[in-house]
């Protein structure tokens, strides 16, 4: 039987580059492109298919936090929900202050499908919310320089991550 957490963190990582790589397309190359004023309709569904993508990237976000509190407690995953198990998990955690903020980058981004924002502030956003969970793996646990540079290689590879 396949781990819940392992299925969750693949839902979560594929709906974050969904989300990101529709909002690189459509301010690299749908706008640039100059689609003509009836290519409002596919603005709409691009958007929409981030929208989509960015709710199961938080959705799948949550339920990697309780399933992630639930092993580092030792606790039903009934308990973990029930009892407030994720508390100190979001709170007193690398983990969960990545969350936070990966949860705000979401949010932002969201609320930025509705509203005028310059190109490169939208990019920028995009990838931050990208590259954050390189904090959470591996290469955010490495102390010293040789951390940094895996980070840092780490972040360079999922913005470059294929779809």
């Amino acid at each position: 039987m396949t781990d819940p957490l392992i299925v969750v963190r693949g839902v979560h990582f594929a709906g974050t580059l969904v989300a990101c790589g529709t909002v690189g397309f459509i301010r690299l190359v749908a706008e640039p492109a100059k689609v003509p004023s009836d290519g409002q309709p596919l603005r709409n569904r691009l958007s929409l298919l981030t929208l989509l993508a960015l709710a199961v990237a938080i959705l799948s976000g949550a339920a990697w936090l309780v399933l992630l509190a639930a092993d580092i407690l030792g606790a039903p995953l009934l308990d973990v929900c029930l009892h407030g198990g994720a508390w100190p998990v979001l709170f007193e955690t690398r983990f969960g202050l990545v969350w936070c903020v990966r949860f705000g980058v979401a949010v932002v981004l969201a609320l930025f499908l509705f509203r005028p924002v310059p190109k490169a502030i939208q990019l920028v956003v995009a990838a931050l919310l990208l590259c954050l969970p390189a904090m959470v793996g591996h290469a955010g646990a490495t102390p010293g320089l040789s951390g940094d540079i895996h980070l840092a290689s780490d972040m360079l590879h999922l913005l470059t991550e294929r779809q």
